[in-house]
């Protein structure tokens, strides 16, 4: 997981102490604890029975029950509140992050798009170092637009499908896959040695395009138009 994508990856946990209701339960807790510590060090549990043995008339007795009945009711309160709170804050948290994760990814393929994609390149030129070298692939599908109009969108979707499983593929682990429009698709990779890597990795992609689709969409309705740009990197 490049450091990109962990700037959109959820909220630390520590963020769900910021909410009044894991606040209260948090005072809930330490009320608790400072009374016991309370009560222990000044030894108030034998104090009080014998103040109640000495005054029965007062019911000290029923007292000390129903004040140890609410504590222990409270202290009940308190795990359970602390528990709800911590599943509804980790189910916002997963929300929140699913939304990111949405907001910066193509649904039907799940590749990043093109927001995505801008975030990355901004990150690869900053990041790549001076005199490093990198290049951006461009692909466009020029015969997409007829296969829906044609098939219809069902076979569409399937095709795009297909051409990302085969372009993902022949990519290495390095490389950078973006779905930035329609029917156009960017690769960005870094730190290349030569020009030629990126010309290889061009040759490959059309290798991979070469092959039937498969029914009802044969090869040659969907061509890609394949361009690389290596260029050198700039110190940000």
């Amino acid at each position: 997981m490049t450091s990109l994508t962990r700037s959109f990856s959820t909220q630390p946990e520590w963020s769900a102490w910021k909410t009044p209701a894991a606040r209260d339960a948090v005072l809930l807790g330490a009320f608790a604890l400072v009374t016991y510590a309370v009560a222990d060090v000044f030894q108030l549990p034998p104090y009080l029975l014998q103040f109640g043995l000495d005054h029965p008339e007062w019911e000290v007795d029923d007292l000390i029950f129903v004040v140890f009945i609410v504590s222990a009711a409270v202290i009940v309160y308190g795990i359970r509140r602390y528990r709800d709170v911590m599943r509804e804050n980790k189910a916002r948290i997963e929300a929140e992050g699913e939304a990111r994760k949405l907001a910066m990814h193509d649904l039907l393929t799940g590749l990043p798009n093109r927001r995505f994609f801008e975030a990355k390149l901004k990150e690869v030129l900053r990041t790549v170092g001076a005199g490093g070298q990198l290049a951006v692939i461009m692909l466009d599908l020029n015969g997409f637009k007829p296969i829906n109009d044609i098939h219809g969108h069902a076979a569409g979707d399937e095709a795009l499908s297909k051409f990302v499983h085969r372009i993902s593929a022949v990519l290495g682990p390095d490389a950078f896959f973006a779905r930035i429009g329609g029917d156009e698709f960017a690769v960005i990779m870094t730190a290349i040695a030569s020009k030629k890597d990126s010309a290889d990795l061009a040759a490959r992609i059309q290798g991979a395009l070469a092959e039937p689709f498969g029914r009802p969409i044969p090869a040659a309705e969907i061509p890609a138009f394949v361009k690389s740009k290596p260029s050198r990197a700039a110190v940000a």
